[in-house]
């Protein structure tokens, strides 16, 4: 039988989980409640820039004329 020779990364998961505790690499995902007040900013600011560009036009009136 063959002696089992670790490689350099054979201990890659245990090294990663100290790494992580240290500083993660990747951030947390955000709370539902951030993420729906993202979502409520980002439909706001599209309101303001449609109005500002378009300002009282209606596409349905253009049409019919």
């Amino acid at each position: 039988m063959s002696k089992k020779i670790p490689s350099r990364d054979s201990n890659f998961e245990e090294v990663w989980r100290e790494m992580d505790e240290i500083e993660p690499l990747t951030p947390p995902p955000p709370s539902k409640k951030t993420q729906l007040k993202d979502a409520y900013a980002s439909y706001r600011e599209a309101a303001l820039s449609d109005g500002f560009m378009f300002g009282d036009y209606n596409g349905y009136d253009a049409y019919k004329e």
